[in-house]
Protein backbone atom coordinates (compact mmCIF):
# COMPACT_ATOMS: atom_id res chain seq x y z
CA UNK A 1 0.00 0.00 0.00
CA UNK A 2 2.61 2.31 1.29
CA UNK A 3 4.50 1.69 -2.42
CA UNK A 4 1.25 2.40 -4.58
CA UNK A 5 1.04 5.49 -2.65
CA UNK A 6 4.44 6.72 -3.43
CA UNK A 7 3.44 5.98 -6.57
CA UNK A 8 0.93 8.02 -7.02
CA UNK A 9 2.29 10.94 -5.51
CA UNK A 10 5.51 10.99 -8.07
CA UNK A 11 2.66 10.77 -10.94
CA UNK A 12 0.53 13.48 -9.61
CA UNK A 13 4.08 15.90 -9.48
CA UNK A 14 4.57 14.97 -12.64
CA UNK A 15 1.47 15.71 -14.25
CA UNK A 16 0.53 19.01 -11.90
CA UNK A 17 4.18 20.42 -12.17
CA UNK A 18 5.91 18.93 -15.02
CA UNK A 19 9.07 18.91 -12.98
CA UNK A 20 10.74 15.84 -11.37
CA UNK A 21 13.98 15.89 -9.04
CA UNK A 22 15.81 12.87 -8.00
CA UNK A 23 17.85 13.87 -5.32
CA UNK A 24 16.76 17.83 -5.17
CA UNK A 25 14.28 19.51 -4.05
CA UNK A 26 14.67 22.57 -7.08
CA UNK A 27 14.68 20.52 -10.59
CA UNK A 28 15.71 22.48 -13.27
CA UNK A 29 13.92 20.42 -15.86
CA UNK A 30 11.23 17.82 -16.78
CA UNK A 31 13.62 15.49 -14.58
CA UNK A 32 16.71 16.55 -12.77
CA UNK A 33 18.59 13.64 -11.24
CA UNK A 34 21.74 15.80 -9.37
CA UNK A 35 22.95 15.29 -5.77
CA UNK A 36 26.10 16.92 -6.28
CA UNK A 37 29.31 15.39 -4.99
CA UNK A 38 27.27 12.33 -3.30
CA UNK A 39 25.69 10.63 -6.49
CA UNK A 40 27.62 7.34 -6.58
CA UNK A 41 25.19 6.27 -9.47
CA UNK A 42 25.11 6.82 -13.26
CA UNK A 43 22.67 6.84 -15.41
CA UNK A 44 21.92 3.52 -17.54
CA UNK A 45 20.17 4.01 -20.86
CA UNK A 46 17.89 1.47 -22.21
CA UNK A 47 20.32 -1.49 -24.08
CA UNK A 48 20.23 -3.38 -27.17
CA UNK A 49 22.49 -4.72 -30.03
CA UNK A 50 21.01 -3.22 -32.57
CA UNK A 51 18.81 0.27 -32.85
CA UNK A 52 16.22 -1.67 -35.21
CA UNK A 53 15.11 -3.36 -32.12
CA UNK A 54 14.15 -0.64 -30.55
CA UNK A 55 10.11 0.05 -30.47
CA UNK A 56 7.88 2.74 -29.43
CA UNK A 57 5.47 1.43 -26.75
CA UNK A 58 2.51 3.72 -28.36
CA UNK A 59 2.75 1.89 -31.83
CA UNK A 60 3.92 3.88 -34.72
CA UNK A 61 7.41 4.77 -35.50
CA UNK A 62 10.31 5.78 -32.74
CA UNK A 63 9.63 9.37 -31.37
CA UNK A 64 12.38 12.07 -32.51
CA UNK A 65 15.09 12.00 -29.45
CA UNK A 66 14.83 8.81 -27.97
CA UNK A 67 18.42 7.55 -26.51
CA UNK A 68 19.70 3.88 -26.14
CA UNK A 69 22.98 2.19 -26.02
CA UNK A 70 24.28 0.13 -29.02
CA UNK A 71 25.87 -2.38 -27.08
CA UNK A 72 27.12 -3.74 -30.42
CA UNK A 73 28.95 -0.42 -31.49
CA UNK A 74 29.16 0.41 -28.12
CA UNK A 75 28.09 3.80 -27.97
CA UNK A 76 25.42 6.06 -27.38
CA UNK A 77 23.08 6.77 -30.14
CA UNK A 78 19.76 9.09 -30.73
CA UNK A 79 16.66 8.51 -33.24
CA UNK A 80 16.77 12.45 -35.29
CA UNK A 81 12.95 11.44 -36.38
CA UNK A 82 14.32 9.84 -39.68
CA UNK A 83 16.94 7.59 -38.57
CA UNK A 84 19.84 6.61 -35.87
CA UNK A 85 22.25 8.60 -35.34
CA UNK A 86 25.81 7.49 -35.73
CA UNK A 87 28.21 7.19 -32.31
CA UNK A 88 28.14 9.69 -29.75
CA UNK A 89 30.98 8.59 -27.73
CA UNK A 90 34.02 10.86 -27.85
CA UNK A 91 36.45 10.74 -30.59
CA UNK A 92 35.70 9.03 -34.26
CA UNK A 93 32.64 8.32 -35.05
CA UNK A 94 33.70 4.94 -37.40
CA UNK A 95 34.76 3.20 -33.90
CA UNK A 96 33.09 0.07 -35.72
CA UNK A 97 36.23 0.29 -37.95
CA UNK A 98 39.53 -1.37 -37.37
CA UNK A 99 42.72 -1.45 -39.34
CA UNK A 100 44.94 -4.03 -39.86
CA UNK A 101 48.30 -4.26 -41.25
CA UNK A 102 49.58 -7.52 -40.71
CA UNK A 103 47.75 -8.97 -43.60
CA UNK A 104 50.26 -7.40 -46.04
CA UNK A 105 51.91 -4.03 -44.88
CA UNK A 106 55.09 -3.89 -46.87
CA UNK A 107 54.83 -5.90 -49.92
CA UNK A 108 58.12 -5.89 -52.41
CA UNK A 109 61.79 -6.20 -52.31
CA UNK A 110 63.27 -3.47 -50.10
CA UNK A 111 67.63 -3.61 -50.53
CA UNK A 112 69.94 -0.76 -50.01
CA UNK A 113 70.57 0.47 -53.27
CA UNK A 114 68.21 -0.99 -55.57
CA UNK A 115 64.98 1.15 -57.02
CA UNK A 116 61.76 0.11 -55.46
CA UNK A 117 59.97 -1.40 -58.35
CA UNK A 118 56.52 -2.41 -57.66
CA UNK A 119 56.61 -1.53 -53.19
CA UNK A 120 53.52 -1.20 -51.53
CA UNK A 121 52.34 -0.58 -48.11
CA UNK A 122 48.57 -2.17 -47.97
CA UNK A 123 46.13 -1.55 -44.83
CA UNK A 124 42.72 -3.70 -44.30
CA UNK A 125 39.88 -1.40 -42.98
CA UNK A 126 37.44 -3.64 -41.69
CA UNK A 127 33.26 -1.93 -41.17
CA UNK A 128 32.31 -4.05 -37.75
CA UNK A 129 29.32 -2.31 -37.62
CA UNK A 130 25.55 -2.29 -39.13
CA UNK A 131 26.14 0.27 -40.97
CA UNK A 132 28.04 2.02 -43.85
CA UNK A 133 30.79 3.91 -42.97
CA UNK A 134 30.85 7.47 -43.52
CA UNK A 135 32.90 8.69 -46.32
CA UNK A 136 36.92 7.79 -45.80
CA UNK A 137 39.52 9.82 -47.45
CA UNK A 138 43.41 9.00 -47.71
CA UNK A 139 46.42 10.81 -48.41
CA UNK A 140 49.94 9.63 -49.22
CA UNK A 141 50.57 11.58 -45.71
CA UNK A 142 48.69 8.63 -43.97
CA UNK A 143 51.54 6.95 -44.23
CA UNK A 144 55.23 8.06 -42.79
CA UNK A 145 57.89 5.87 -42.82
CA UNK A 146 61.13 6.28 -40.41
CA UNK A 147 64.58 4.00 -40.06
CA UNK A 148 65.49 3.98 -43.64
CA UNK A 149 66.12 7.21 -45.53
CA UNK A 150 65.62 7.42 -49.32
CA UNK A 151 62.03 5.75 -49.60
CA UNK A 152 58.41 8.06 -50.39
CA UNK A 153 55.38 7.52 -50.74
CA UNK A 154 54.10 8.43 -53.75
CA UNK A 155 50.32 7.57 -54.34
CA UNK A 156 47.04 6.29 -52.66
CA UNK A 157 44.51 3.71 -54.00
CA UNK A 158 42.02 4.16 -53.85
CA UNK A 159 41.76 8.27 -52.49
CA UNK A 160 38.15 7.65 -50.61
CA UNK A 161 35.87 4.89 -49.46
CA UNK A 162 32.51 3.77 -47.82
CA UNK A 163 32.70 0.87 -46.34
CA UNK A 164 29.54 -1.30 -46.33
CA UNK A 165 28.36 -2.99 -43.10
CA UNK A 166 30.14 -6.29 -42.38
CA UNK A 167 32.69 -5.34 -44.97
CA UNK A 168 36.16 -4.60 -45.75
CA UNK A 169 38.55 -2.39 -48.07
CA UNK A 170 42.23 -2.47 -48.58
CA UNK A 171 44.41 0.92 -49.02
CA UNK A 172 47.45 0.40 -50.92
CA UNK A 173 50.34 3.27 -50.53
CA UNK A 174 52.55 2.79 -53.15
CA UNK A 175 56.11 3.24 -52.27
CA UNK A 176 59.27 4.95 -54.58
CA UNK A 177 63.04 5.50 -54.53
CA UNK A 178 66.52 4.06 -53.50
CA UNK A 179 66.76 3.06 -49.85
CA UNK A 180 70.44 4.26 -48.68
CA UNK A 181 71.17 2.08 -46.32
CA UNK A 182 70.13 -1.69 -44.51
CA UNK A 183 67.99 -1.88 -41.51
CA UNK A 184 64.43 -2.04 -40.47
CA UNK A 185 61.74 0.06 -42.32
CA UNK A 186 58.83 1.12 -40.62
CA UNK A 187 55.44 2.32 -41.77
CA UNK A 188 53.37 4.16 -39.17
CA UNK A 189 49.79 4.52 -40.50
CA UNK A 190 46.79 6.72 -38.87
CA UNK A 191 43.51 7.84 -40.31
CA UNK A 192 41.00 9.74 -38.25
CA UNK A 193 41.23 7.73 -34.74
CA UNK A 194 42.57 4.58 -36.99
CA UNK A 195 45.97 3.57 -36.15
CA UNK A 196 48.26 0.98 -37.51
CA UNK A 197 52.27 -0.35 -37.89
CA UNK A 198 54.33 -2.32 -39.67
CA UNK A 199 57.91 -2.89 -40.44
CA UNK A 200 60.21 -4.63 -42.73
CA UNK A 201 64.00 -5.46 -43.25
CA UNK A 202 65.78 -3.46 -45.98
CA UNK A 203 68.86 -5.88 -46.81
CA UNK A 204 72.22 -4.88 -47.58
CA UNK A 205 72.56 -6.30 -51.11
CA UNK A 206 75.55 -6.76 -52.13
CA UNK A 207 78.12 -6.51 -49.55
CA UNK A 208 80.40 -3.56 -51.22
CA UNK A 209 84.62 -3.68 -50.35
CA UNK A 210 87.09 -1.13 -51.22
CA UNK A 211 90.68 -2.70 -51.71
CA UNK A 212 93.89 -0.95 -51.08
CA UNK A 213 96.97 -3.26 -52.11
CA UNK A 214 97.00 -6.51 -54.81
CA UNK A 215 97.51 -8.73 -51.01
CA UNK A 216 94.15 -8.38 -49.90
CA UNK A 217 90.82 -9.05 -50.10
CA UNK A 218 89.40 -8.38 -53.59
CA UNK A 219 92.88 -8.31 -54.76
CA UNK A 220 94.80 -9.89 -57.51
CA UNK A 221 96.44 -12.29 -54.93
CA UNK A 222 94.24 -13.47 -53.34
CA UNK A 223 91.64 -15.32 -56.28
CA UNK A 224 90.89 -18.43 -54.85
CA UNK A 225 89.84 -16.99 -51.53
CA UNK A 226 87.82 -14.20 -53.88
CA UNK A 227 85.73 -17.12 -55.54
CA UNK A 228 85.08 -18.46 -52.64
CA UNK A 229 83.36 -15.36 -51.31
CA UNK A 230 81.65 -15.17 -54.74
CA UNK A 231 80.17 -18.85 -54.37
CA UNK A 232 76.41 -18.78 -54.05
CA UNK A 233 76.73 -21.81 -51.65
CA UNK A 234 78.74 -20.38 -49.41
CA UNK A 235 77.13 -16.63 -49.74
CA UNK A 236 74.18 -16.28 -51.24
CA UNK A 237 70.41 -16.57 -50.77
CA UNK A 238 70.73 -20.25 -50.22
CA UNK A 239 74.03 -20.01 -49.03
CA UNK A 240 75.74 -20.79 -45.55
CA UNK A 241 75.44 -16.86 -44.87
CA UNK A 242 72.95 -15.73 -46.70
CA UNK A 243 73.91 -12.40 -48.51
CA UNK A 244 73.14 -10.69 -52.02
CA UNK A 245 76.74 -11.55 -52.74
CA UNK A 246 80.45 -9.35 -53.01
CA UNK A 247 81.23 -6.42 -55.00
CA UNK A 248 84.80 -5.49 -55.61
CA UNK A 249 86.23 -2.32 -55.71
CA UNK A 250 89.84 -1.33 -55.83
CA UNK A 251 90.67 2.23 -53.89
CA UNK A 252 94.40 1.69 -54.00
CA UNK A 253 95.23 4.29 -56.60
CA UNK A 254 91.82 6.75 -55.03
CA UNK A 255 92.33 6.72 -51.38
CA UNK A 256 93.84 10.13 -51.39
CA UNK A 257 91.61 11.82 -53.20
CA UNK A 258 88.14 9.61 -50.95
CA UNK A 259 86.43 11.47 -47.80
CA UNK A 260 85.58 9.86 -45.21
CA UNK A 261 81.93 10.48 -45.48
CA UNK A 262 82.06 8.99 -49.15
CA UNK A 263 84.02 5.72 -47.67
CA UNK A 264 80.66 5.40 -45.19
CA UNK A 265 78.65 5.91 -47.78
CA UNK A 266 79.88 3.53 -50.67
CA UNK A 267 81.64 0.44 -48.68
CA UNK A 268 80.43 -2.08 -46.07
CA UNK A 269 84.33 -3.55 -45.63
CA UNK A 270 87.45 -1.36 -46.27
CA UNK A 271 90.55 -3.93 -46.42
CA UNK A 272 93.92 -2.79 -46.11
CA UNK A 273 97.12 -4.28 -47.89
CA UNK A 274 99.76 -3.22 -45.36
CA UNK A 275 98.76 0.51 -45.55
CA UNK A 276 100.16 4.03 -47.18
CA UNK A 277 102.63 5.72 -46.31
CA UNK A 278 100.57 8.98 -45.80
CA UNK A 279 99.37 10.19 -42.55
CA UNK A 280 96.41 11.45 -44.06
CA UNK A 281 95.09 8.11 -45.33
CA UNK A 282 95.44 6.28 -42.55
CA UNK A 283 93.85 9.06 -40.41
CA UNK A 284 91.00 8.88 -42.50
CA UNK A 285 90.93 4.65 -41.98
CA UNK A 286 91.11 5.64 -38.54
CA UNK A 287 87.97 7.39 -38.66
CA UNK A 288 86.23 4.85 -40.73
CA UNK A 289 87.29 2.47 -37.96
CA UNK A 290 86.04 4.98 -35.19
CA UNK A 291 82.49 4.99 -36.74
CA UNK A 292 81.88 1.38 -36.55
CA UNK A 293 83.45 0.73 -40.23
CA UNK A 294 84.73 -2.67 -40.05
CA UNK A 295 88.14 -3.08 -41.78
CA UNK A 296 90.69 -5.94 -42.20
CA UNK A 297 94.39 -5.09 -42.22
CA UNK A 298 97.05 -7.48 -43.46
CA UNK A 299 100.19 -6.41 -42.14
CA UNK A 300 104.01 -8.00 -43.63
CA UNK A 301 106.42 -5.40 -43.42
CA UNK A 302 107.33 -1.50 -42.42
CA UNK A 303 105.50 -0.11 -45.00
CA UNK A 304 102.54 -1.12 -42.43
CA UNK A 305 104.18 1.08 -39.42
CA UNK A 306 102.34 4.53 -39.97
CA UNK A 307 99.33 2.48 -40.13
CA UNK A 308 99.81 0.60 -36.59
CA UNK A 309 100.99 3.95 -35.03
CA UNK A 310 97.63 5.70 -36.31
CA UNK A 311 95.83 2.83 -34.61
CA UNK A 312 97.28 3.32 -31.38
CA UNK A 313 99.79 0.51 -31.43
CA UNK A 314 103.15 0.96 -29.44
CA UNK A 315 106.55 1.08 -31.69
CA UNK A 316 109.16 0.17 -32.20
CA UNK A 317 107.82 -2.58 -34.75
CA UNK A 318 109.76 -5.66 -35.55
CA UNK A 319 109.19 -8.01 -38.69
CA UNK A 320 110.96 -11.25 -39.22
CA UNK A 321 109.70 -15.27 -39.95
CA UNK A 322 106.74 -16.22 -38.77
CA UNK A 323 105.03 -19.09 -40.69
CA UNK A 324 101.93 -20.18 -39.16
CA UNK A 325 99.70 -19.54 -35.81
CA UNK A 326 97.38 -21.50 -33.55
CA UNK A 327 93.94 -20.50 -32.91
CA UNK A 328 92.48 -20.22 -29.43
CA UNK A 329 88.87 -21.10 -28.32
CA UNK A 330 87.05 -17.63 -29.19
CA UNK A 331 83.32 -18.03 -29.83
CA UNK A 332 84.38 -16.59 -33.04
CA UNK A 333 87.06 -19.18 -34.01
CA UNK A 334 83.25 -21.22 -33.98
CA UNK A 335 81.04 -19.92 -36.07
CA UNK A 336 78.45 -20.08 -38.94
CA UNK A 337 81.48 -22.42 -40.72
CA UNK A 338 82.16 -24.53 -37.93
CA UNK A 339 84.47 -25.64 -35.32
CA UNK A 340 88.31 -23.63 -36.16
CA UNK A 341 89.81 -23.67 -32.59
CA UNK A 342 93.00 -25.03 -32.08
CA UNK A 343 93.50 -24.91 -35.58
CA UNK A 344 97.51 -23.94 -37.22
CA UNK A 345 96.85 -21.66 -39.84
CA UNK A 346 100.10 -21.67 -42.46
CA UNK A 347 101.59 -18.53 -43.94
CA UNK A 348 103.32 -18.70 -47.33
CA UNK A 349 106.36 -15.90 -46.15
CA UNK A 350 109.62 -15.05 -44.77
CA UNK A 351 108.40 -11.73 -43.41
CA UNK A 352 105.63 -10.86 -40.98
CA UNK A 353 105.04 -8.38 -38.14
CA UNK A 354 106.67 -9.62 -35.44
CA UNK A 355 103.92 -7.74 -32.89
CA UNK A 356 103.79 -8.38 -28.64
CA UNK A 357 100.45 -8.21 -26.54
CA UNK A 358 102.10 -5.32 -24.63
CA UNK A 359 101.89 -3.62 -28.43
CA UNK A 360 98.69 -3.68 -29.08
CA UNK A 361 96.21 -1.14 -28.24
CA UNK A 362 93.95 -1.67 -25.32
CA UNK A 363 90.87 -3.88 -25.17
CA UNK A 364 92.23 -6.44 -28.15
CA UNK A 365 90.33 -9.78 -28.41
CA UNK A 366 93.29 -12.01 -29.87
CA UNK A 367 92.03 -15.07 -32.06
CA UNK A 368 95.34 -16.48 -33.14
CA UNK A 369 98.57 -16.63 -31.65
CA UNK A 370 102.27 -16.84 -33.23
CA UNK A 371 105.55 -18.10 -31.08
CA UNK A 372 102.82 -16.95 -28.27
CA UNK A 373 103.00 -13.75 -29.55
CA UNK A 374 99.61 -12.36 -31.00
CA UNK A 375 98.88 -13.12 -34.65
CA UNK A 376 95.48 -12.39 -35.61
CA UNK A 377 92.86 -9.79 -33.31
CA UNK A 378 90.35 -7.42 -33.22
CA UNK A 379 90.66 -3.89 -32.08
CA UNK A 380 88.32 -1.14 -32.07
CA UNK A 381 86.20 0.44 -29.79
CA UNK A 382 83.87 -1.21 -32.12
CA UNK A 383 85.58 -4.14 -32.30
CA UNK A 384 85.34 -3.73 -36.04
CA UNK A 385 89.12 -3.66 -36.90
CA UNK A 386 90.37 -7.13 -37.43
CA UNK A 387 94.34 -7.14 -38.34
CA UNK A 388 96.49 -10.37 -39.16
CA UNK A 389 100.43 -10.75 -38.93
CA UNK A 390 100.65 -11.70 -42.07
CA UNK A 391 99.37 -11.18 -45.35
CA UNK A 392 99.46 -14.83 -46.74
CA UNK A 393 97.10 -16.38 -45.00
CA UNK A 394 94.03 -15.87 -47.67
CA UNK A 395 96.36 -17.16 -50.52
CA UNK A 396 98.36 -20.59 -48.64
CA UNK A 397 97.53 -23.76 -50.59
CA UNK A 398 95.18 -25.29 -47.53
CA UNK A 399 92.74 -22.35 -49.60
CA UNK A 400 92.24 -23.95 -52.79
CA UNK A 401 88.87 -24.49 -54.85
CA UNK A 402 85.70 -23.45 -53.67
CA UNK A 403 84.15 -25.64 -50.80
CA UNK A 404 85.05 -24.29 -47.37
CA UNK A 405 86.06 -27.69 -45.44
CA UNK A 406 89.66 -26.89 -44.25
CA UNK A 407 90.40 -25.75 -40.99
CA UNK A 408 92.26 -22.59 -42.25
CA UNK A 409 89.55 -21.86 -44.91
CA UNK A 410 86.85 -22.31 -41.77
CA UNK A 411 88.56 -19.96 -39.90
CA UNK A 412 89.29 -17.31 -43.01
CA UNK A 413 85.27 -17.10 -43.49
CA UNK A 414 83.96 -17.36 -39.54
CA UNK A 415 85.88 -14.15 -39.29
CA UNK A 416 84.04 -12.68 -42.64
CA UNK A 417 81.01 -14.33 -40.68
CA UNK A 418 81.91 -12.43 -37.72
CA UNK A 419 82.97 -9.21 -40.13
CA UNK A 420 79.42 -9.54 -41.73
CA UNK A 421 77.52 -9.68 -38.33
CA UNK A 422 79.07 -6.40 -37.51
CA UNK A 423 78.05 -3.98 -40.25
CA UNK A 424 76.29 -1.01 -39.62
Amino acid sequence: MKKLYALLMLTSSILIFGQTGMGTPTPRGALDINQPLTNTFGLVLPTNDDTAKMLNPQGGTIAEGTMMYDSTDKCIKFFDGTAWSDCLAIGSSNSYLTADCTKDGFVGTFERGTTLSGATFKITIVNNGKRASKLLNFQTTDLVLSGVSGISVSRVSPASAIIPAGQSVTIRYDLSGTPTGRGTLTGDWSNIDLVCTNTVTVSSGSIRIAYYGDYTIGGIKYPTFNSQLQSGKNYGSNGIYKIKGFVFTDITNTLANLTLDYLQDNYDILCIGRGSTRTTDNAKLKAFADAGGVMFVFLENSDSNNLLTTFGFTAPYNYGYRTSATTNTNSINWGLFGNSTNSTLNSNTSTSALLTAAQLPANCTILAVSNNNPGIFITGDHNTTIFFWDEDLHYHSSVSGTDINTSQEIFLHNLMAYALDKLR
